[in-house]
């Protein structure tokens, strides 16, 4: 359960929610008007119920460390495969979008940089694999 608390620091009043996560976590955000507050905290609880709750702070994690991640989670994969996946990693992703939060990559950015790809001479099929599989990072919406 969620609450609001009213606090007036120098003459400013703000409105912070405390409420806990999906995993327990106490957490807190701070809001300038209790009409927004209210509404956030609504739509929270609504998200923590239906499981479509995302962590907030998930999206200032950067592309390079959430690729590394995802590769781990490959073990399993044919050798050639992960070799494949390695390379477009570190010659192509990781340059252009290691050090990029997760939540400042949109579509538009990810469209460009396949097409500049292409343009550089790379194969159509490298391309598309680029684009979808660690790829799983382009497809994380914080």
């Amino acid at each position: 359960m969620a609450d609001i608390d009213r606090r007036t620091r120098g003459g400013k009043t703000t409105y912070r929610v405390r409420y806990r996560d999906p995993s327990g976590r106490q957490r807190e955000r701070n809001f300038a008007r209790l009409a927004d507050a209210k509404r956030w905290m609504v739509d929270n609880a609504h998200a923590a119920q239906t499981g479509a709750w995302v962590d907030p702070a998930g999206g200032k994690v950067l592309l390079g460390a959430w690729a590394e991640r995802w590769f781990a989670t490959k073990a399993a994969k044919r050798p050639a495969t992960r070799r494949a996946y390695r390379q477009l990693l570190d010659n192509q992703i990781i340059p252009t979008f290691g050090t990029t939060p997760l939540a400042r990559i949109d579509a538009l950015q990810v469209e460009e940089w396949t097409a500049r790809l292409a343009a550089g001479g790379l194969s159509a099929s490298r391309v598309r694999l680029a684009k979808q599989e660690p790829y799983g990072p382009w497809r994380y919406r914080p």
